[in-house]
């Protein structure tokens, strides 16, 4: 037996657009005036389901209530906003705890702190730390070979600057700070090759 035999062919649903208030009206007036409810919604071109899905409001405030649509909007949204004081809270604890500042870090000692109860997640105090704090500055790009970098200050890192005085003839390079030798190196020999 073929599976072709076996299944029914089942027929597209009609779509219909959302309705209009006039052609809302229409139809109640026409189902009001004696017309079936197939026949009324025939002429006003929507689904009979329109005028069963409209019925109860209409009965409740009349041709005023096919007016306006209801919202589509969510009634309970399913996440609530956060508080203020949960905010204020995030951004104590990110101050407060430098070596815990990832939000799944942040967002579970909150729960540990409200008894195990769930109050903010990761993602959301990855936002509110986006808005409270501002963008990191940028990493200082490297000099080009023979470009003289400004001094560092004091206190800093202590990174050494190389002017173009410094880089040998041999590559071009300026030397590591790990091979850097007091000395120029013999003839024939580059810099870099030299190790300790």
């Amino acid at each position: 037996m073929d599976d072709t035999e076996t299944t029914t062919a089942t027929s597209p649903r009609t779509y219909f657009r959302p309705t209009t208030a006039s052609q809302r009206r229409l139809l109640f007036r026409q189902v009001a005036a004696g017309a079936t409810v197939p026949d009324a919604a025939a002429q006003a071109h929507v689904g009979r389901g329109t005028y069963y899905y409209w019925r109860d409001r209409y009965a409740a405030a009349g041709e005023a209530s096919l007016a306006e649509c209801a919202s589509c909007a969510p009634k309970h949204p399913r996440v609530p906003p956060i508080s203020a004081a949960i905010e204020a809270e995030v951004l104590a604890y990110y101050d407060a705890h430098p070596h815990e500042r990832s939000g799944r870090m942040i967002a579970e000692r909150l729960r540990q702190a409200h008894d195990g109860q769930a109050v903010i997640g990761h993602s959301k105090v990855a936002e509110i730390l986006r808005q409270a704090r501002p963008p990191a500055a940028p990493a200082p790009t490297p000099a080009a070979p023979g470009v003289a970098t400004p001094a560092a200050p004091a206190g800093s890192l202590g990174i050494a600057v190389v002017t173009s005085s410094e880089i040998p003839a041999c590559c071009g390079q300026p030397p590591c700070p790990a091979c850097r030798h007091p000395e120029s190196p013999p003839a024939g020999i580059c810099h870099r090759r030299i190790t300790r």
